[in-house]
């Protein structure tokens, strides 16, 4: 029988974050889920229920602007100043967390926005981290992802920080849906199951539009988390398991997640894994093949432990 979640919050540096607990019985590792954008924690639950059946203890938080998550203040929105530091020092704070209750060897999964999170928090904090896996995660910024820079702030100028911008929203999306034509719906390109693109567009929580400041914040964090100096921060012995859909966008059909692993591998990081998921889009732990992916992931874990 699925276990609920047991809910809290923690303060960290001004924001009452929601945070999660799947528990299992007998834990022998701990993991902290970083969701990506637009979404919350919950989408996590049926992926979080099969690692705790594992031996798996699994944490997470909605982030500001997220979720539930501080709900009075604006959806899609990190913060006025320094957003993509607040979300990285929120990880900190929930690492310690749980840390300060748990001597089990403790992994951080982060998915789409929450990869780049956990990118940096590689860079970070990745001496406090037994290992992490990347999902639906991309490499360093191309031409467009540079020029992505620049329109956020031209529409920040434009509209303001809690502007909402149509070319930062919906034509970035609308491109990453192009390859699955003809398509059902506008969100075909998370997965291949239209059960949850259904949920996912009928979940009040997810799919909204995210201001000119978080894209601002974000694609900076990006751009900042895939610098090759900053990257030499990183813990050599530090195991990474890059995973993704051979069809997502995001990671450019595989293509940018390979220059990420180039990155990661001149920086004399040791132990890079990856698995490439044969016609599966952007959310690997949401795909039709799902419970492949779930014990694939127990299996990688439970490896670094042996």
């Amino acid at each position: 029988m699925p276990k609920e979640a047991l809910r809290s919050t923690l303060n960290s540096d001004g924001a009452l974050l929601a945070t999660y607990r799947w528990k299992a019985n007998t834990p022998k590792a701990n993991l902290l889920v970083l969701h990506g954008m637009s979404q919350h924690a919950g989408r996590y639950a049926e992926f979080a229920n099969h690692l705790c059946s594992n031996n798996i203890d699994v944490f997470a938080h909605d982030h500001r602007g997220h979720g539930d998550t501080d709900p009075e203040q604006p959806r899609g929105f990190f913060g006025s100043k320094n957003g993509w530091d607040l979300v990285l020092k929120d990880v900190q704070t929930h690492i310690e967390e749980i840390q300060k209750h748990s001597d089990a060897p403790l992994f951080i999964l982060g998915h789409s926005m929450g990869s780049f999170i956990a990118q940096e928090a590689l860079i970070r904090y990745g001496s406090q981290l037994s290992g992490a896996l990347l999902s639906g995660s991309g490499g360093p910024l191309d031409l467009l992802g540079q020029i992505g820079r620049y329109v956020a702030r031209i529409e920040k100028l434009k509209s303001g920080p809690l502007g909402i911008s149509k070319i930062l929203n919906q034509n970035a999306f609308e491109e990453y849906n192009k390859i699955f034509a003809p398509i059902r719906t506008q969100s075909d390109w998370l997965t291949r199951d239209h059960k949850i693109v259904d949920e996912h567009l009928a979940d009040p929580k997810t799919g909204f539009d995210c201001t000119n400041q978080l894209w601002i914040d974000f694609l900076d964090g990006i751009h900042l988390a895939s610098n090759p100096k900053r990257i030499k921060s990183i813990p050599n012995e530090c195991p990474i398991l890059i995973f993704s859909g051979s069809k997502d966008p995001v990671g450019k059909e595989t293509r940018g997640l390979r220059a990420l692993m180039s990155r990661y591998a001149e920086a004399g990081i040791e132990h890079i894994n990856y698995l490439f998921y044969s016609e599966g889009r952007h959310e690997m732990l949401n795909e039709t093949n799902r419970e492949e992916v779930f014990e694939d992931i127990v299996n990688w874990i439970f490896a670094q432990l042996s």
